[in-house]
């Protein structure tokens, strides 16, 4: 990927994460560029036990309480998300992309550099994409990102 495109994914990224307030998506507190050094800077809230595929790698046992309010808190989350006006689709809904704080703590939607808003006239092409392993069959059927596809990520993560 080309140092423009992943520039354009990062600013997406960061002017949506300014935009989003909800319980279930990471905070942004503040970013900025670095000009001498070439470095974009973006500051969130921390988490204590990281991602949920590094807590899995680390903690072998899951309490299933926790993670039936895990999957609560996410589908909140792309709740959220796809009631905002245009809505929005993460697009990379995954193990990594769900932050968490604690043994038993709230989980977070974060990492929105291939979020899109979902416009009815656009269509997106995937060709050329590799990002197969967790794609929705919607994309296959269908050229469009339609939300239900965030909806089809979820059980994959």
């Amino acid at each position: 990927m080309g140092c423009s495109k992943k520039m354009e994914q990062l600013n997406t990224e960061i002017q949506l994460l300014g935009k989003l307030r909800h319980k279930n998506i990471v905070k942004l507190f503040a970013s900025w560029v670095d000009e001498d050094k070439g470095i974009v800077n973006i500051v969130t809230e921390y988490f204590t036990s990281g991602n949920l595929r590094q807590y899995c790698k680390k903690h072998k046992k899951v309490d299933m309480k926790a993670m039936r309010r895990w999957a609560i808190q996410i589908l909140t989350g792309l709740e959220y998300l796809h009631s905002q006006k245009p809505t929005i689709i993460h697009r990379d809904l995954k193990c990594d992309n769900i932050f968490i704080n604690g043994n038993h703590g709230k989980v977070k939607i974060g990492d929105f550099g291939l979020a899109t808003f979902m416009q009815q006239q656009k269509t997106k092409s995937i060709k050329g994409s590799n990002l197969y392993l967790n794609l929705s069959p919607f994309l296959f059927l269908n050229s469009f990102w339609p939300f239900r596809m965030d909806m089809f990520d979820k059980p994959c993560t």
